[in-house]
C-alpha cells in the first residue's frame, strides 16, 4: 500500500513539475477530444476576448472563434486535423468585432493523441501570445528596409569587419566604385587588391581602432584600392568601433568614398602650382636683370651727362673766361684813350661772365657732385644756389635731418627727379617760390612744392607731359612712389616715397600744404 502511494505522490509531483514547465514556457496549455472539441484550456480566460473557460469547453475551435484564422489559416488547420498531423506554429488572432481591427495575435502548436490500441483520441497543444514579437519583427523588417534602402543607394562604400579583421558586409556601392562582385571580397579577400604599401598602414589604422577606449572618435585615412579594370582608385575611408551594450567591441564599421576624381583634381593643381611658381621665378629673375639693366642705363647715363658737363666747364668755361679777361683788358685799355670803343667792350666783358654763370649752372646740372651718403643734399642745394642766381624765383632747400643714401643709383634719380620737377615749375608754373624737402623718417622721401598755379595734369602718361614721363619712368627704376597734387590753396606738390613708405603719414606733414 505504501508502494502504491509512493507511485501515486512521484506521479503527482512529475504532473506538478510538466504543469509548471508548460506554464513558465507557453502561455496556455489545451486538450481536444476526436471530435476535437475542447476538453482543457489551463487559463480562466482566453487572452484578447476574455472569453470565459466555460464558454470554450465543448465547443470546437472554429465554434468558439470562428474569425480567430484566415480562411488560409483554417483550411491549413482542417487538413492537418483531418490528417492527425501535428500542429506547428498555425497562427490565430483575436479580432474587435466592433471594428474588425486585429487585436492579439497568437501561435497554436499540438500533437494528436492515441491510446493504447492506436485509436486516435484528441491533441494536447500549447498556445502563445506573439503580438509583441509580431510587432517586434515588423518594427525590425521595417528598419531593415530603411537600412536596406539607405546602403544601396548610397555611394560611400560601407563594410562591416570583425575584429580579427574578416569582411562580414559590403555595401552594393562598392561593386559599383571597384567594379569588384561583393562575394568575391569577403571574409580576407578584399585585402588583396589594396596595395602592398598601404597594407600595412591600414591594418595599423585597423588595430589602433580595435584598440580605441574613445567610442565617439574615429580613425581616417587614405588609401589605395586597384579597381576591376586594373586603375587605380584612392578611397578616403573612417574606422568607427562598434561596441555592444556591455562596451565591449564587437565590429569595426568602416565608411570609404571614392576620391580619385577629387585626388587627381589636387595633383594637377598642384603641378600647375609648380608650374607657376617655375614661370614666377623665371619672371623675378628676368626683373631683376631688367632692373639691373635699368640701373646699369641710367649709371651709363649719368657718366655721359657728366663727361658733356665736364667738356662745357673745363672746355666752353675756360674759354669764355678767356675772352671775359681779355675783353675787360681790352674795356681797360680803351678807357685811358676815352675811346667810345670801351663801353662796348665792358658791355662784352659782362656778357661773358653772365655766359660763363650759365654754363657753370648747366654744368652742375649735368654733373652734379654726389660723392658720399650725404651727397644728395649736398647736390641739393647747389641745385637752389643755381636757381636763386638765375634772379627769377626763390628755391629753398630744406634738410631736416641728415638723410643716408649709400646706393649712388638711387642719389643721382632722386636728384634728376627734383631736377625736373624745379625746371616744370620754373617753364610752366609761374611760381615765386619753390622748396625742395628730404626727408627719412619712415623711408626716404623727396618733395618739390612751388606756390605756382597748380600745373597738375590729369594723366602723367600723356605722350606731351614728357618731363613727367621722365620722373614717372626713374620712380618705377629705383621702386619709389609718385604723387602729384595740387596744394589746398594753389600750386602744385610732387612727393616721392622710396622703400615702401606711406606719403600720407611720412615727414612731409611737417610742411606747409598751402603752398611755399
Amino acid at each position: 500500500m505504501d508502494d502504491k502511494d509512493d507511485q501515486i505522490e512521484t506521479l503527482r509531483a512529475s504532473e506538478e513539475r510538466y504543469r509548471a514547465l508548460c506554464e513558465m514556457s507557453f502561455d496556455w496549455f489545451w486538450e481536444t477530444d476526436k471530435e476535437h472539441r475542447f476538453t482543457f484550456l489551463s487559463i480562466e480566460k482566453t487572452i484578447g476576448r476574455q472569453t470565459p473557460r466555460s464558454a470554450m469547453i465543448g465547443k470546437t475551435r472554429r465554434e468558439a472563434s470562428p474569425d480567430s484564422m484566415t480562411v488560409e489559416n483554417w483550411a491549413i488547420h482542417d487538413q492537418t486535423l483531418a490528417a492527425r498531423q501535428p500542429l506547428r506554429r498555425l497562427q490565430t488572432r483575436a479580432i474587435n468585432p466592433d471594428t474588425g481591427a486585429v487585436l492579439r495575435l497568437f501561435s497554436l502548436s499540438g500533437q494528436p493523441r492515441f491510446d493504447a490500441h492506436g485509436e486516435f483520441i484528441g491533441y494536447r497543444g500549447f498556445g502563445r501570445d506573439i503580438t509583441e514579437i509580431r510587432r517586434a519583427e515588423r518594427v525590425i523588417a521595417e528598419s531593415e528596409t530603411r537600412l536596406r534602402l539607405i546602403t544601396q543607394n548610397i555611394q560611400d562604400i560601407v563594410a562591416l569587419m570583425k575584429l580579427d579583421g574578416n569582411v562580414i558586409y559590403l555595401s552594393p556601392s562598392y561593386a559599383l566604385a571597384t567594379g569588384r562582385a561583393i562575394k568575391s571580397s569577403l571574409g580576407g579577400e578584399a585585402i588583396k587588391f589594396f596595395y602592398p604599401h598601404d597594407v600595412t598602414k591600414l591594418k595599423a589604422q585597423f588595430a589602433r581602432c580595435v584598440r580605441k577606449i574613445d567610442v565617439h572618435q574615429s580613425s581616417e585615412m587614405t588609401y589605395r584600392f586597384r579597381h576591376a579594370d586594373g586603375r587605380q582608385l584612392w578611397l578616403e575611408g573612417q574606422f568607427h568601433l562598434v561596441r555592444g551594450k556591455d562596451g565591449m567591441p564587437l565590429h569595426v564599421l568602416v565608411s570609404a568614398r571614392d576620391v580619385t576624381a577629387k585626388r587627381l583634381a589636387r595633383l594637377a593643381l598642384e603641378e600647375k602650382s609648380r608650374d607657376l611658381n617655375a614661370a614666377n621665378a623665371a619672371l623675378e629673375i628676368e626683373l631683376r636683370s631688367r632692373e639691373e639693366l635699368e640701373r646699369n642705363i641710367l649709371l651709363t647715363i649719368e657718366k655721359e651727362l657728366a663727361q658733356v658737363g665736364l667738356e662745357l666747364h673745363d672746355g666752353l668755361g675756360q674759354e669764355l673766361t678767356g675772352i671775359a679777361l681779355l675783353t675787360k683788358t681790352l674795356a681797360l685799355t680803351l678807357a685811358d684813350k676815352n675811346a667810345k670803343e670801351a663801353t662796348l667792350a665792358a658791355q662784352i666783358s659782362a656778357l661773358a661772365n653772365r655766359t660763363i654763370s650759365h654754363t657753370r649752372m648747366i654744368a652742375h646740372g649735368l654733373s652734379p657732385f654726389i660723392d658720399g651718403n650725404n651727397g644728395l643734399a649736398i647736390a641739393l642745394r647747389q641745385l637752389t644756389d643755381d636757381v636763386n642766381s638765375l634772379g627769377v624765383v626763390q628755391c629753398i632747400a630744406e634738410m631736416p635731418s641728415k638723410v643716408t643714401i649709400d646706393d649712388e643709383v638711387i642719389a643721382f634719380t632722386l636728384y634728376r627727379i627734383a631736377q625736373e620737377a624745379v625746371n616744370n615749375a620754373l617753364k610752366h608754373s609761374g611760381a615765386t617760390k619753390i622748396v625742395i624737402t628730404l626727408t627719412s623718417r619712415s623711408g626716404i622721401e623727396l618733395v618739390v612744392k612751388d606756390n605756382g598755379v597748380g600745373y597738375v595734369p590729369d594723366n602723367i602718361d600723356a605722350t606731351n607731359n614728357l618731363p613727367l614721363r621722365s620722373i614717372r619712368h626713374r620712380c618705377r627704376a629705383i621702386d619709389a612712389t609718385l604723387t602729384i597734387r595740387a596744394g589746398k590753396s594753389r600750386g602744385t606738390i610732387v612727393r616721392v616715397m622710396l622703400q615702401g613708405a606711406d606719403s600720407s603719414k611720412s615727414a612731409s606733414r611737417e610742411l606747409n600744404e598751402q603752398g611755399p
